[in-house]
């Protein structure tokens, strides 16, 4: 993508979150929560998965993340939220 001359990225989330909790949060943290959600999500049966608050987190955590390789790369970030 980037070797063909892209330098924007365009996302499109439903809404911006950043959960309280979040900033509290040290990386090594996020990366703990971040996993035990993909675990319990990948194994969740009979409709049980992750919870509306827990979606959010993942939410927040993969926007931030993305916002940070964008930086990163020096590429502009486009958002179309809703």
């Amino acid at each position: 993508f980037k070797a063909n001359g892209c330098r924007m990225s365009d996302h499109g989330p439903d809404n911006i979150y950043f959960p309280s909790e979040l900033k509290e949060m040290s990386r090594p943290q996020v990366l703990v929560k971040m996993t035990q959600l993909l675990e319990r999500a990948r194994n969740a049966t009979g409709g049980a998965g992750l919870t509306d608050d827990e979606v959010r987190f993942f939410k927040a955590v993969i926007q931030q993340d993305l916002c940070r390789l964008n930086a990163k790369m020096g590429w502009t970030q486009q958002l179309h939220v809703g």
